[in-house]
């Protein structure tokens, strides 16, 4: 997620941070300036007070408010079990779009994201799939959607 929040800042883009903590709470610490420039650039969101520290069962539970926020869940990569395929589950009970990105069959890293996909999640491979998956592409540019793939 760290990339996608990097890329958005990069292309002066739209993103947003669900926490599973405070707000005003920089977690990991690592990731402060980052944090800095979503909070100056884009949104922050969390249902917890202040000051609450993240805990393994609030990541869990964060889960939900990505998928409500989004237009879709992308999962890129998973294991058979994964925080991502959390948030992939609340997709369709929240109304949204359901996309997978399959990998090697070879790899653990990619069982999660067959298994979307062998379960009803649509396959997508590239931007343009994403976009007609959640129903805007007619509403982008295809030049964008062109540079986008690349």
């Amino acid at each position: 997620m760290l990339r996608a929040h990097r890329g958005a800042l990069a292309a002066e883009g739209p993103t947003i941070a669900v926490l599973a903590c405070g707000a005003d709470v920089s977690y990991p610490s690592s990731n402060a300036r980052l944090f800095d420039r979503i909070v100056d650039g884009g949104l922050v969101v969390s249902e917890l007070p202040p000051g609450a520290a993240p805990t393994k069962n609030r990541f869990l539970l964060r889960n939900r408010l990505i998928a409500a926020v989004s237009r879709g869940v992308v999962v890129v990569e998973a294991a058979q079990r994964s925080g991502a395929l959390v948030a992939a589950e609340w997709a369709p009970s929240c109304g949204r779009a359901l996309m997978a990105v399959p990998g090697p069959v070879t790899s653990r890293q990619s069982v999660g994201c067959h298994g979307l996909i062998r379960s009803g999640g649509t396959l997508v491979a590239d931007v343009s799939d994403i976009l007609q998956a959640i129903e805007i592409l007619a509403e982008v540019p295809a030049a964008a959607v062109a540079g986008a793939g690349a």
